[in-house]
């Protein structure tokens, strides 16, 4: 079942791009973060050999916790660290339902994808 809190609102933009239509307000930590009307992301990074088994990047269990969590690596003083960010990516699959070995293989692929790009430890 996907969290109904966990879908937001987008188009397609360019090259791979969506944007939010509306403001999207997610709570982490107890804290309400919004993300701004026209904010763009790519989905989930997941390679499209992989989507016959996880799902293509903006199908609806995707879509939002892809869309928080790339906000989060970009305004990293929301977690402190990468490690957290794609903690709380694996949580927002739960809640839309993903299985577990779905969501482990997709939060490990995303932190050794953080990790060799060297952008967070």
């Amino acid at each position: 079942m996907i969290h109904a809190s966990l879908i937001p609102e987008y188009r397609p933009k360019d090259n791979d791009l969506v944007e939010l239509i509306n403001d999207f307000v997610f709570i982490y930590n107890g804290k309400e973060y919004t993300i701004p009307k026209g904010y763009s992301w790519d989905g989930a990074s997941i390679p499209r050999w992989a989507w016959m088994t996880t799902g293509t990047p903006f199908d609806p269990e995707h879509i939002g916790p892809s869309l928080i969590h790339d906000y989060m690596c970009e305004n990293p003083h929301i977690t402190g660290s990468q490690a957290k960010a794609d903690a709380f990516y694996r949580k927002n699959l739960a809640r839309n339902g993903v299985g577990v070995y779905r969501r482990f293989k997709e939060y490990y692929a995303v932190r050794a994808f953080q990790i060799f790009k060297g952008k967070w430890k």
